[in-house]
């Protein structure tokens, strides 16, 4: 058996190459939960057992939340993403699931 030492700048950047990798598996897991707990709502609905939570919400931040699920499509092409909804507007009383949801119909993945 041969052991070989790699260089430090080797070892860096294959620590940000795993660092990198895990941040994507982690992000897919959390999409992935959110789509389970989408089906699981849809159901409740199907059911009539959906009761909605209103909360104060920021259009900025779920247009923000929006552009992060189609960022990773821009990278590597020549388009801009860019969040152009004011952070200064008023704040919207809404179930943030359901905001959620219209962001994923919107703004597909796929």
């Amino acid at each position: 058996m041969v052991f070989q030492r790699s260089s430090p700048a080797a070892s860096s950047k294959r620590y940000r190459a795993h660092r990198r990798i895990c941040g994507l598996i982690n992000s897919s897991g959390k999409h992935l939960l959110a789509l389970i707990n989408d089906i699981l709502d849809l159901a409740k609905i199907e059911a009539g057992r959906w009761q909605l939570q209103e909360a104060d919400l920021q259009l900025h931040h779920i247009a923000e939340d929006a552009l992060q699920l189609v960022k990773w499509r821009a990278q590597g092409s020549n388009a801009v993403l860019e969040n152009t909804v004011n952070p200064e507007l008023e704040t919207l009383y809404a179930d943030e699931r359901a905001s959620s949801r219209y962001c994923s119909i919107f703004c597909p993945t796929r």
